[in-house]
C-alpha cells in the first residue's frame, strides 16, 4: 500500500510537472537601449513546480537568428523537468536589411539589446524569492550573446555556448550565413571593396561590444563551450578564439558543419548540459 501511494505522489508530480512546462508566453516591459523606445520584451516561459523554501534556479534561453526552435524548447522542457526554469528570450531586433546595410553600429547594438532584456527579466524575476541563481544557454547568434552576457553581467553564474564566437568583425567580414552575406556584398559594394579583409577592417572600427573584450570576465569554470569544426556561418577560428580567453571553460568540440554540430550539441549533450547548469546554479 505504501509502495502504491509512493508510486502514485510520483505519477501525480510528474504529470504536474510536465503541465507547467508548457511555454506560457510572458513579457517584461522595458527601455530599448538603441532607440529609447518601450519595448515589451516577449519571452516563454517553461517553470516547473516550486518546492518551498528551494529557490528555482533560471536559465534564459537567446535563440539563434532565425528564432525560437525545437532545440531550443526541447531544452528548456529539459530543464523545467530537472527542477529550473527556463526563459526563451526573443531579443533580436529584426531591421529590414537595408537599413541594417546603412547602420555599422547596428551588430554593437545587437549585443546591447541582448543584454537588456536578460538584465530587465533578471531584475524584475530577482524581486521573487522562489526564483534562485541565473544562467544562460545560446547558440550561433544566441550564443555570440551568451558569451558576451556572460562576461558583462555579474548575476550570470554559469553558460551554455554552442558555436558562438568572439572577434565580430571577423565573423562579418567571412560567414557565410546568408544574411550576413547579402549585408556585407551590399555594404562592400557601397564602398567600392572588393576584399574581405578590407571589410574586416571596417568593422574593427565600429565594433565596440563584442565577446572577446569582456571573456577575461567570465567566472571560472562557468561556461560550457561547444566549438563546432567544420563551422562556415560562424567560423570555427572565431570559436576557437574565443575560448581561449575564456577562464577555464569546460570544452567539446563537435566534428560537423553548423546546423548539424548546433543540433548535436544540444541532443546528444543534453543531459550533460543539464546537469553542467543544475550544479553551477
Amino acid at each position: 500500500m505504501k509502495s502504491l501511494l509512493c508510486f502514485l505522489l510520483l505519477a501525480f508530480y510528474s504529470l504536474t510537472a510536465w503541465s507547467v512546462c508548457d511555454g506560457n508566453e510572458r513579457i517584461f516591459t522595458l527601455t530599448d537601449p538603441t532607440d529609447q523606445q518601450a519595448w515589451n520584451l516577449s519571452s516563454f516561459v517553461y517553470k516547473p513546480l516550486i518546492v518551498p523554501g528551494s529557490p528555482t534556479p533560471v536559465v534564459f534561453i537567446l535563440p539563434p537568428i532565425i528564432g525560437a526552435n525545437d532545440l531550443d524548447r526541447s531544452l528548456a522542457i529539459r530543464f523545467c523537468l530537472n527542477g529550473m526554469s527556463a526563459y526563451i528570450l526573443n531579443t533580436i531586433k529584426d531591421d529590414p536589411e537595408d537599413v541594417e546595410v546603412y547602420n555599422l553600429n547596428t551588430h554593437n547594438e545587437a549585443l546591447q539589446r541582448a543584454h537588456a532584456g536578460v538584465r530587465a527579466a533578471i531584475d524584475e524575476l530577482a524581486r521573487d524569492p522562489g526564483n534562485g541563481n541565473f544562467g544562460i544557454l545560446g547558440a550561433s547568434l544566441g550564443g555570440i550573446q551568451a558569451a558576451y552576457i556572460a562576461g558583462i553581467e555579474p548575476m550570470i553564474k554559469s553558460s551554455v555556448v554552442l558555436a558562438g564566437a568572439g572577434n565580430i568583425p571577423g565573423v562579418l567580414a567571412y560567414s557565410d550565413q546568408e544574411r550576413a552575406v547579402r549585408v556585407r556584398e551590399a555594404r562592400m559594394q557601397l564602398l567600392q571593396m572588393n576584399d574581405p579583409a578590407q571589410y574586416e577592417s571596417l568593422m574593427s572600427l565600429f565594433t565596440t561590444e563584442d565577446p572577446l573584450n569582456v571573456a577575461s570576465a567570465v567566472p571560472p569554470d562557468s561556461m560550457y563551450f561547444f566549438v563546432v569544426l567544420r563551422d562556415t556561418s560562424v567560423p570555427t577560428i572565431y570559436q576557437q578564439q574565443l575560448v581561449e580567453r575564456i577562464p577555464a571553460p569546460k570544452v567539446q568540440e563537435i566534428d560537423a558543419t553548423h546546423i548539424l554540430g548546433i543540433a548535436g550539441a544540444g541532443t546528444s549533450f543534453a543531459e550533460e548540459i543539464t546537469r553542467f547548469l543544475k550544479e553551477r546554479l
